[in-house]
């Protein structure tokens, strides 16, 4: 080909076609600074956190590093890790008795979808990284105080 640059040739490639990436659904629980109620203070610190067992009722699940299905897959100091549920199911297993009390603190349900290969599924849990994530959604609450819940 005779250009004003010069002769040359353009090479010919062909085209190149990616997998679509295979995402999961992450749920999870928190405030509007996106920290989680096991993270944020002004929560940790109410009249309403301190005299409820919420504390007591998560300790029946462990921490991620002692999650069998996460353990040895997650180094304890690697902080680019949050929690979150595989599903609505697994985390109203963890904060169905506490909905009301987490509305009144702002606290949301949020949907994340995050590449596959940045979740690391626990017999409780999940863990993802965060910043790779997409927040897809929040669920808006219903019903009235006491008897409150997300809305799918």
């Amino acid at each position: 080909m005779n250009t004003i640059f010069g002769e040359f040739e353009f090479p010919y490639h062909e085209p190149v076609w990616e997998e679509p990436q295979k995402v999961i659904s992450v749920y999870r629980v928190e405030s509007p600074e996106g920290d989680g109620p096991f993270q944020d203070e002004v929560f940790k610190s109410s009249p309403e956190y301190l005299n409820s067992d919420f504390g007591f009722h998560a300790n029946r699940f462990p921490t991620p590093w002692m999650d069998e299905k996460i353990t040895g897959k997650l180094r304890h100091n690697d902080f680019d890790y949050y929690c979150g549920c595989s599903s609505m199911r697994q985390l109203e297993d963890w904060f169905a008795p506490f909905w009301s009390m987490l509305w009144n603190y702002d606290f949301h349900v949020v949907v994340y979808q995050v590449p596959a290969e940045h979740v690391i599924s626990g017999k409780h849990q999940v863990v993802f990284k965060k910043h790779l994530a997409v927040r897809k959604k929040v669920l808006p609450w219903s019903g009235t105080y006491g008897n409150i819940r997300p809305i799918i």
